[in-house]
């Protein structure tokens, strides 16, 4: 689990989001690769998956580029070098992504262990360049986020963030972010929710998230 030291705005919750995206793309090819060339069902639901955690990362990174962006550029000199950098990196991470959206496209449509493999190989190549991108922005970017933005900024950015994705994978979603997370951390993130979801989500989330886990990874253990 990423933490650090708490100093103007509250980043932690930005941080469950990347440590999701690592923990996904570091367990994904060995999830690939195990599936057995005539299991045309488990194909199904590993490939599906695949592309559920695809459109998170492309949410992810549409956010940054929208939001957080923007909002740091006209007040920060130096924030121009440290942003292009960035993009360079999400160029990267971009491509990688679209390659492995054709490889699982043509796994599911050929089936082969060949195609299995290569699918395998290009979500090594995406979580490659995701875990130097996340870094990157770990280190140079939430820095500034924490000193610059406003705590009101932050939490539209959060707001509109969770207000992009679908709702019924909401649960879900926060099911996963909450794995080890620090509890006020958890706090924070739903702060501003209606009373109900702030009240009802963190009971509905991890079994959302166990039942999810258990249907694709065959258990309940996100610590493998």
């Amino acid at each position: 689990m990423t933490t650090t030291t708490v100093s103007g705005v509250d980043v932690r919750a930005l941080l469950l989001v990347h440590d999701a995206l690592r923990r996904e793309y570091r367990w994904m090819p060995d999830l690939v690769r195990a599936v057995h060339a005539d299991d045309t069902s488990r194909l199904l639901v590993v490939a599906e998956h695949v592309r559920w955690v695809g459109r998170l990362l492309r949410h992810h990174h549409e956010v940054e580029q929208r939001l957080l962006w923007p909002a740091l550029l006209p007040r920060l000199a130096g924030a121009g070098r440290v942003v292009r950098r960035i993009e360079e990196r999400h160029t990267e991470v971009l491509t990688a992504d679209v390659r492995a959206g054709e490889a699982v496209a043509l796994w599911c449509a050929e089936g082969s262990g060949r195609c299995r493999d290569s699918l395998a190989d290009a979500l090594e190549a995406v979580g490659e360049v995701l875990v130097a991108a996340l870094a990157l922005e770990e280190a140079e970017l939430l820095p500034l986020a924490r000193r610059h933005l406003t705590p009101t900024e932050w939490v539209r950015l959060g707001e509109q963030s969770v207000g992009g994705l679908d709702p019924r994978q909401l649960p879900l979603v926060m099911g996963l972010l909450m794995h080890q997370a620090d509890p006020e951390v958890i706090r924070g993130l739903l702060g501003h929710a209606p009373l109900r979801v702030r009240r009802v989500l963190p009971q509905v989330a991890p079994r959302a998230r166990d039942r999810y886990v258990r249907h694709v990874y065959g258990g309940t253990d996100l610590s493998l």
